[in-house]
């Protein structure tokens, strides 16, 4: 992979009883310098979502997702290996747009954590996940 050019993957699913959603979404992106601390990223990319109520209903839709956002390092707090980021995305399975915030920590130039929280008018989520770089 070029160092600009990244593939995503995430899955998500949210319980509460007797409610279940799930959304999964493959994509590609592409991180445009803004200066040696700040990067302007692009992302578009299928999406999956599941939505059921036990013994009532469930819905199935899928269709394309597009996010952008800016990412940093947090340089200057005495880490070079934490970066923070913010995107804006709008998915169609969904037909909203939703608020993006995270941070990602590198234990090393592989392998990293990340954690976030996602915005919609209509759902709330805090993630956890791993990051490797290849």
């Amino acid at each position: 992979m070029h160092d600009h050019v990244h593939l995503i993957g995430t899955h998500v699913r949210a319980k509460d009883s007797p409610f279940t959603a799930r959304r999964t979404r493959l994509g590609g992106g592409y991180n445009f310098a803004l200066n040696s601390q700040f990067d302007m990223v692009g992302r578009l990319g299928w999406s999956f979502t599941k939505a059921s109520i036990t013994d009532v209903f469930s819905e199935k839709n899928d269709g394309v997702f597009g996010q952008l956002g800016v990412r940093g390092m947090a340089r200057g707090i005495g880490t070079d290996a934490l970066e923070i980021n913010a995107f804006v995305t709008y998915d169609d399975t969904e037909g909203k747009f939703s608020g993006d915030v995270g941070a990602v920590f590198s234990f090393t130039p592989a392998l990293a954590a990340s954690a976030g929280y996602s915005y919609s008018s209509h759902l709330q989520t805090w993630n956890l996940g791993l990051r490797y770089n290849f």
